[in-house]
């Protein structure tokens, strides 16, 4: 690797722009944040009259009170716990891979278990500057760090975008154009990664289309989704802005507000990138001027209202100390001395590996895989001891090991489930020699589900079948009005299939339910069996709380639906829509409790999904959004 020489002054201006850039960008982007649509705007009509804190920067100054404290060579669970500690964002993403830590699932997994919908959104993206600042002149460094913090709450799509916009802020101290950088940011890159293909179809549609509406109406026929957060959209969004902007700075915000979906995010991720590649000379002072000398950051940490300008200077101190003992690609001079941390001692790792999903069923109970790794220089000897919750039968408890120096050991582990009743969170210890690793399984619901309920015909305006009654049978395709029929199935919303009374009080084993057991918090049709069509189903599931609680319910549905709890109706919608029901707050109790969902659809596929949510005030630290003190019975 050819190494490249940095002056600090320059190095500390761009980092300095860097972060001035990343808060411009997310001040002006705040009050447009999530508006589907082309907003015409002026850049006289930017600035905000409140200057709102950001995710994208908060979690970055929490990122660099984790490298000052944990060292150069933390790793995804350090970084997972520092977050759990310090920063207190629970939403979205944040808030699956959240209540992932609290059922014990670890990164990577705790990026990918429950989070379908999340797992390809801007979480990680946004975050990317810091990694390529502090490793200035090192592509590959930087996306290194990227993706051990993607996969905190990210699965491979989002974590390459990541590790793209790292890699572009690590290349921008020696570049100037964003077309150059765009350039050899896509050619250090590995050819599968998602932001390269985003990355040169937005700039062929700004060739082709320079025209901004025009532009913009190709990136949502292509990226286009109901999800503001989607990272594919946004990315090529704050791309196109960089290109059309042409290095004007207010100009590139506002094509990045004008472009909609989750504009605070593409304002500053392109502001950054400006920052980077211009100094501070390229940002308008006026703005400066009134975003002031301080972070605007909502996270309660020691950094929350440092100047900005102090900031920078701390993020170039672990800069430098990385170019010191890490990074080879570059050597900043006329800098400031740094204390470079020893780099820690190897020391015996204990992992987890589930074979199958971190899921604990009642029947089979689950099988999973403890590893044991001596990166020492010395023998490690003792026994391995499982503890496990009341409930939950671990074999083997205790296994005798002899581990030499370099060398691993796996060893498979039962569990088996002693009790009808499954608690939400499992978590269980593994020990051995001093080292000492919690994980967890996510407990599974059981849901009877009945059905499916149709009508052959349209029971609302034919009371008798109009080709089956007595002395007269056809098929229904012989008669034109009725041809249909023959491929499709009719379902009525209000029409109750079985006794929904009795229903609410107990399970009705005469309809013969079906068991689906499941830790999943969103479900389709497909998990309730392959039938196809106009429909009704029903779903039941018992719980009950350890603890007693008011939360709020949240059920999620695209058909239409009604819903029970504790024999009271509480949503009901008649509408086939993508958008979720609001919380409705309920109380939980220490006696089981029954909920009963009604799902009507008209069309082949449809999704639903229920959980229990909970609030949580603190600016200090994350709390599920999940209500996990509970059992299903």
């Amino acid at each position: 690797m050819t190494q490249r020489i940095l002056a600090y002054n320059d190095y500390y201006d761009r980092v300095h722009a860097c972060w001035l850039g990343k808060s411009l960008g997310g001040v002006v982007g705040a009050p447009f944040e999530c508006h589907k649509q082309f907003n015409p705007i002026s850049v006289a009509g930017l600035w905000p009259d409140k200057l709102w804190p950001n995710d994208d920067l908060d979690i970055q100054v929490v990122y660099l009170e984790a490298l000052q404290e944990l060292g150069l060579d933390l790793n995804s669970r350090e970084l997972a716990e520092f977050w759990r500690r310090r920063c207190f964002y629970n939403c979205c993403e944040y808030g699956v891979f959240i209540d992932n830590l609290e059922h014990g699932i670890q990164p990577p997994l705790s990026g990918r278990w429950n989070n379908d919908w999340f797992q390809a959104s801007e979480g990680c993206p946004i975050r990317s500057e810091i990694w390529g600042c502090i490793s200035p002149g090192n592509p590959a460094l930087a996306q290194q760090y990227a993706a051990l913090d993607g996969c905190l709450d990210h699965a491979d799509y989002s974590i390459g975008i990541e590790k793209f916009l790292s890699a572009a802020a690590a290349l921008s101290f020696f570049e100037e154009s964003i077309q150059d950088l765009l350039a050899k940011t896509c050619a250090v890159m590995p050819p599968d990664n998602p932001a390269v293909a985003i990355c040169q179809a937005a700039q062929e549609i700004c060739a082709a289309s320079p025209e901004p509406y025009t532009a913009w109406l190709q990136i949502v026929r292509r990226y286009g989704h109901r999800d503001s957060t989607r990272a594919a959209i946004n990315t090529a969004f704050a791309i196109m802005a960089l290109i059309l902007g042409r290095g004007d700075f207010k100009e590139t915000m506002r094509l990045c507000v004008q472009a909609g979906w989750d504009c605070d995010c593409t304002a500053a991720t392109a502001g950054a990138l400006l920052g980077l590649l211009g100094g501070t000379a390229a940002l308008p002072r006026d703005w400066l001027e009134k975003l002031g000398r301080t972070l605007v950051c909502a996270v309660e940490i020691k950094h929350q209202f440092q100047p900005i300008a102090e900031f920078a200077a701390e993020t170039c101190q672990i800069g430098l100390e990385m170019a010191q003992s890490r990074n080879p690609a570059v050597e900043i001079v006329h800098a400031p001395a740094v204390a470079v941390r020893v780099p820690r001692a190897a020391q015996l790792q204990l992992s987890v590996s589930y074979p199958s999903p971190p899921v604990l069923l009642r029947a089979q109970g689950a099988n999973l895989e403890l590893w044991v790794d001596n990166p020492t220089a010395q023998q490690q000897q003792g026994v391995l001891r499982m503890e496990a919750p009341a409930g939950l039968c671990c074999n083997p408890a205790q296994t005798p090991l002899t581990l030499p120096a370099g060398e691993s050991a796996v060893v498979e582990i039962t569990l088996a489930r002693l009790s009808a009743a499954m608690p939400e969170i499992n978590l269980l210890q593994a020990r051995f020699a001093g080292s000492t690793l919690e994980f967890g399984l996510a407990g599974t619901k059981r849901l009877l589900v009945y059905g499916p309920y149709w009508d052959m015909w349209d029971k609302d305006r034919y009371p008798e079948c109009p080709y089956q009654r007595p002395g007269y049978n056809c098929n229904p395709g012989n008669l034109p009005e009725f041809l249909s029929d023959a491929m499709n199935t009719h379902v009525r919303f209000e029409h109750s299939y079985l006794d929904e009374a009795r229903l609410l009080r107990e399970s009705l084993p005469a309809e013969r339910p079906v068991v689906l057991e499941s830790a999943a918090r969103s479900y389709s049709n497909r998990d309730l069996g392959n039938f196809t069509g106009s429909a009704c189903w029903y779903v039941e599931t018992t719980v009950r709380a350890l603890q007693p609680a008011a939360v709020k319910l949240s059920v999620e549905a695209d058909c239409p639906l009604k819903c029970w709890f504790d024999g009271q109706e509480v949503f009901t919608r008649d509408l086939h829509t993508t958008a979720w029901f609001q919380p409705v707050e309920v109380q939980l109790s220490a006696t089981p409790q029954r909920l009963i969902l009604k799902l009507v659809t008209h069309l082949d596929v449809f999704h639903f999904g229920f959980a229990f949510l909970q609030e949580s005030a603190s600016r200090t630290h994350a709390v599920s959004p999940f209500f996990n003190s509970l059992e299903y019975l």
